[in-house]
């Protein structure tokens, strides 16, 4: 059986899975009537990737589309066949839990056409680990206009807990793909510009690893600006002087009025409504610590009271500024940053208050947190639905909520040394964690001041600045990258004319040629996440508008020609997208040198 062998080696090799010849994990599993899977479990026969009419009815309705199509389960490659045979050139993600399946179809039958297929990710992962493997395939969820998901014969009877959970996985990694593209369409444009802005006032700003551990074993209260935060804020002023009080911009005014001060504010929104939020506070001694893309109208007023941490564009950051920045993860919430600076400082517990992740009482936000800039009420609005409620009764809630709140959910059970209380008047239930109301928990946990002020004093002091001359000259030399980037995609958009012109009949274009000097542009940007973050920023939601154009997506129906046209005229519109993004981020580059030389 040589086919098994070759079988495993490109396995390995397309798909990052690495199975050993002739491993036993224990279990039987043996092929029946030609090529059904048969698993002993249990002291039971489970048959799967059986003949199902209903997978048969399912491929034959399949249309010409762009979306992602998950199956759950490889087993003996018969499903997975049907299944790429229909889809065209959409994307198949393949979820198994399982090696001995694997192995047994790798030694059943020739694989190699399916192992070789670029349409397919086989992903091998179990019940923890399916979230990771959606983040790895996020790029082919976010430019999807929707996903299918197909379940293999059998594989509800062998693992049922795996089926739920990839089940599961999909919704949640699918629903926050949409919100990050929602989010990309309305502040791409205002991150980079705000990143750039704020370049000049990074480089002298107070250096965050100051406060890593400063807090060892204290308590933390992130305070969110939730419909039900004036229930319990007031609980807060007996205690100031025991916990470590954590909260968003919005909240600043409210606060102040109940005499509670905050000990760090944080800021990620680039927007001017935060300006909005912290004009009255500029004067009042506050520590902020703020994203890499917090609005710079608000960033040039804080100065020496500052901090940055980078959660979008570390990479970039740290190769202008010699790795000053320690990563942070991607947030989409002050919340989530709030949270994070809780840990970081070492606490060992962390409290929520005002953290509803639903609309209570109809409302965004509570009245007392900056609501007079904005309306407040949800009515009439049509994205909302129920979910299980922090004290059973179900709550509204929508997307972008539950998006927040799914990453709560995985940050909390990454750092489980650390004490998580959910202390909160309401809202939506957070899974991972114990709730219990606010004024009991800090009788019970805070009971000796912590002097958080003195310490964060000497933590916000001055030092050493960057050299801006070598924050000048990694600029310019990102500059000359992307420089050579757009004219090989000026370079590309040339090719696509030749590859367009040959197909409506200019038989004198080496079509070989052009097709085989095109498929070598992209490389010119491979591994340098410094460029393609900041590219992506401003190219991810018009490219997705690009690869879901009807008039340029190609389909089984249309002729070689057809087809060549399609691809040209497509591939056209994605160079001249990068070329367009990278004049953008170039003039933005020439405006941060011109700048930062002039400080």
């Amino acid at each position: 059986m040589e086919f098994h062998s070759n079988n495993v080696a490109l396995l390995k090799k397309k798909h990052k899975i690495d199975i050993k010849l002739g491993q036993d994990d224990g279990e039987r599993i043996k092929i029946e009537n030609g090529n059904v899977g048969v698993l002993e479990k249990g002291g039971k026969l489970l048959y799967f990737d059986y003949e199902d009419k209903r997978i048969d009815e399912f491929a034959g309705k399949i249309k010409d589309n762009n979306k992602v199509y998950i199956l759950i389960g490889f087993g003996m490659g018969n499903c997975v066949r049907k299944i790429l045979d229909s889809i065209g050139g959409s994307k198949l993600i393949v979820l198994e839990n399982n090696t001995s399946i694997l192995d047994c179809a790798l030694s059943a039958s020739d694989m190699c056409d399916v192992l070789n297929n670029d349409n397919i990710n086989i992903e091998l992962c179990d019940a923890n680990s399916v979230d990771d493997v959606f983040e790895s395939n996020i790029k082919s969820l976010f430019f999807s206009n929707a996903v299918d998901v197909i379940i293999c014969p059998g594989y509800r009877e062998i693992d049922e807990q795996f089926v739920n959970c990839c089940i599961e996985g999909v919704k949640k990694a699918f629903n926050n793909a949409i919100v990050n593209k929602n989010t990309l369409d309305i502040i791409s444009e205002n991150i980079l510009k705000a990143t750039f802005s704020n370049i000049p006032y990074m480089i002298k700003a107070n250096d965050i690893r100051n406060i890593k551990n400063v807090f060892k074993g204290k308590t933390a209260v992130v305070v969110s600006s939730g419909p039900s935060l004036s229930k319990n804020l007031h609980y807060l002023k007996e205690y100031n002087d025991k916990i470590v009080v954590i909260t968003g911009a919005r909240n600043l005014d409210y606060m102040r009025s109940e005499g509670i001060i905050p000990h760090f504010v944080c800021i990620i929104d680039s927007l001017d409504i935060v300006y909005e939020f912290t004009k009255n506070s500029f004067d009042k001694g506050l520590f902020f610590i703020s994203t890499e893309h917090a609005n710079p109208k608000t960033v040039r007023k804080l100065d020496g009271s500052n901090m940055f941490c980078t959660v979008l564009l570390n990479e970039f950051m740290n190769k202008i500024t010699e790795n000053r920045y320690e990563k942070f993860l991607s947030v989409s919430s002050v919340a989530h940053l709030c949270t994070m600076i809780a840990v970081y400082t070492g606490c060992k517990n962390v409290l929520f208050i005002g953290q509803d992740l639903a609309f209570t009482d109809n409302k965004v936000h509570d009245d007392f947190s900056g609501s007079k800039y904005e309306y407040n009420n949800v009515d009439n609005r049509n994205d909302m639905f129920y979910v299980e409620g922090n004290y059973g009764k179900k709550v509204l809630s929508n997307l972008s909520f539950q998006n927040f709140k799914e990453w709560l959910e995985k940050y909390i059970a990454l750092n489980n040394q650390v004490n998580f209380i959910n202390c909160t008047e309401g809202g939506a239930k957070i899974k991972g964690i114990k709730v219990a109301p606010l004024e009991e928990t800090l009788k019970k946990l805070c009971k000796e001041d912590i002097r958080a002020f003195e310490i964060l004093k000497k933590s916000y002091t001055p030092q050493e600045e960057i050299d801006k001359y070598k924050v000048v000259h990694e600029l310019m030399k990102i500059e000359e990258e992307i420089v050579f980037t757009r004219s090989q995609y000026e370079r590309g958009i040339e090719l696509c004319k030749k590859i367009y012109e040959f197909n409506k009949g200019n038989m004198k274009i080496d079509i070989r040629k052009a097709v085989s000097e095109f498929s070598e542009i992209d490389k010119v940007s491979e591994g340098k996440t410094h460029i393609n973050s900041l590219i992506n920023i401003l190219a991810l939601s018009p490219l997705k508008k690009i690869v879901n154009d009807r008039e340029l997506v190609e389909n089984s129906s249309d002729s070689p020609r057809q087809r060549g046209i399609k691809y040209a005229l497509r591939n056209k519109e994605v160079c001249s997208l990068y070329v367009e993004s990278m004049n953008r981020i170039i003039e933005l580059i020439k405006g941060c040198i011109e700048e930062i030389k002039g400080k």
